[in-house]
Order: structure tokens, then C-alpha cells, then sequence
């Protein structure tokens, strides 16, 4: 699942504004380890409610609602492309959303 926020998130102009929009998104949803590293948050942290957030991380509202989409979708157990919700199915989702 984390390659598939990670990919929402780097489609932006720039790779430097992809990883500071990455970098704060992580600090808004995810979770500071005790070790002092920050996790990449899961899709249970972002709720239908995260728009502004989600914009305030430098995300464009098509980004954001298409991030909010995605997560319930996933929290709601839906199927992605008629294929079940399981990261072993990554490379299939991928080439699937590319077309």
C-alpha cells in the first residue's frame, strides 16, 4: 500500500517538490517511531475529513481526493480492480492503473 500512496505522491512536477510534499505528509499522518524515525502512515490514518490536511501537505485537491478515495476504499475492504486488496498483487494494480 505504500508504494501505491508513494506513487500518487511523486506525480508532481518536480522530485524535489514530490519529496518535500512526501516528507510532510509523513509528518502529518504518520507515526514518529521511539527511535525518533518517522512511519510512513497507513491508509487507516487518512480519513474523509483529511482534505485540508492533505492540501496543507501540498497536495492539489484532485491528489487529495483521490488519496481519500483510495483509503476508504481500501478501509472498506472494495477490491481494486476486481483484484483482491493485497500488496502481493502490486505489480498486477500497477500495470492495471497505467493503462
Amino acid at each position: 500500500m505504500k508504494q501505491l500512496l508513494g506513487a500518487i505522491i511523486g506525480q508532481q512536477i518536480s522530485v524535489a517538490a514530490a519529496i518535500a510534499i512526501r516528507r510532510r505528509f509523513i509528518h502529518a499522518f504518520g507515526k514518529q517511531h521511539s527511535s525518533g524515525i518517522w512511519c510512513f502512515p497507513s491508509f487507516y490514518a487518512i480519513h474523509a475529513n483529511d482534505e485540508q490536511k492533505l492540501r496543507i501537505c501540498g497536495f492539489s485537491i484532485g491528489k487529495a481526493k483521490t488519496l481519500i478515495a483510495l483509503c476508504n476504499m481500501l478501509k472498506n475492504n472494495h477490491h481494486l480492480l476486481n483484484l483482491p486488496v493485497d500488496e502481493n498483487n502490486l505489480a498486477t494494480w500497477t500495470q492495471k492503473l497505467m493503462k
